[in-house]
């Protein structure tokens, strides 16, 4: 199937992760990328240059052979003999597909930037949770109307600025230094979940989005609870 023909089904796939055959790897594109990371795994997504659709295409894959292991059981419908349909059970939300597309291109952008020592930092899930967070709250706030942008998108984005930079700065500092930049950060992401829970009763953001950073919200500080009770151990008492 050439690119254009998987792409025109992308368009308007809104329920079924397709996977098409290429060689000895399975690949998703677009809509089912987005669909087989947010449902089935979080895989690297990649990206490939169409000269003929004149734009990148994102896409997954995963070799063959491990078919049964990386879906972990779920049904799968054979199309033909070189394309498989896994039928979701419920439909792909076209406005959270364009969030997580954006947030790719943002990343994948970045990555041409980033120093040795960033890449460090980058391994840590704390960080990688804390600019997730940002990149969403920076996207979501786009689509916010003019009666919450200000203050309330422009606040949140204040909020996830300052709590990526907290976070980031966590690898500089050491014992009290280090346990004060966690104690600011907490309350940082305590303000942040409580305008989300605002802009999600105001129907300003969707339910998937607010689903997903609250749980994101939520490992960021659990995990800088657990940075702090370790931090704290090695502080001398005055």
């Amino acid at each position: 199937m050439t690119q254009k023909e998987i792409m025109e089904f992308e368009e308007s796939n809104a329920g079924v992760i397709r996977l098409y055959l290429e060689g000895t790897f399975l690949k998703a594109y677009e809509r089912s990328a987005f669909a087989f990371c947010t449902r089935i795994k979080d895989y690297k997504v990649l990206r490939k240059e169409s000269k003929t659709l004149g734009r990148d295409i994102l896409y997954v894959g995963f070799p063959s052979s491990a078919l049964d292991r990386t879906l972990g059981g779920v049904m799968t419908r054979e199309v033909d003999e070189s394309t498989l349909d896994v039928v979701l059970s419920y439909p792909i939300d076209e406005n959270e597909f364009l969030v997580w597309r954006d947030a790719q291109e943002v990343e994948m952008a970045s990555r041409a930037l980033i120093s040795p020592y960033t890449k460090v930092i980058e391994k840590s899930p704390v960080y990688k949770t804390s600019y997730d967070i940002l990149s969403q709250v920076v996207l979501i706030s786009k689509n916010v109307s003019k009666n919450c942008q200000v203050p309330f998108a422009v606040r949140m984005k204040e909020l996830s600025y300052r709590g990526c930079f907290l976070v980031r700065g966590l690898y500089d500092r050491h014992g009290a230094e280090r346990v004060g930049m966690i104690a600011e950060a907490l309350p940082v992401y305590d303000e942040l979940a409580f305008l989300l829970q605002l802009m999600k009763d105001c129907k300003e953001i969707s339910l998937n989005s607010f689903a997903l950073l609250c749980e994101q919200i939520q490992s960021v500080s659990r995990q800088l609870s657990i940075l702090q009770r370790k931090a704290t151990s090695f502080v001398p008492s005055e």
